[in-house]
């Protein structure tokens, strides 16, 4: 799932939106973070800042949790524009853990 973007909601209707969002998410099978959404995370243009400002938030999905790390470090003044979900739990080497009985790619409960 590509990067998806909520703008002009507020309050109440925003959380509804990101809840429906995120159940639908959570349903998907996690997929590795594209090319565009790590530039967009890590090296962010100018329309991408501006429109942070004007609080679009930006919900990213399939990082790794060293990745996640690496943000919450070097972005952290653009977080609250941030959201991610199907999180990618790594070793410690950073390869993606598996279910021992399923082989599928152990994500983090975001609680949702």
């Amino acid at each position: 799932m590509d990067a998806v973007y909520i703008k002009g909601l507020t309050g109440v209707s925003r959380f509804l939106a990101l809840g429906v969002l995120v159940s639908f998410t959570l349903v998907s099978t996690p997929v590795p973070a594209d090319a565009w959404q790590e530039k967009q995370l890590f090296d962010p243009g100018v329309t991408q800042l501006e429109r942070e400002r004007k609080g679009l938030v930006t919900i990213y999905s399939g990082f790794t949790d060293s990745q996640v790390a690496q943000v919450m470090d070097q972005q952290f003044s653009r977080v609250g524009n941030m959201m991610f979900v199907n999180t990618v739990v790594t070793t410690p080497d950073g390869i993606p853990k598996t279910d021992a009985a399923s082989g599928a790619v152990e994500t983090e409960d975001d609680g949702c």
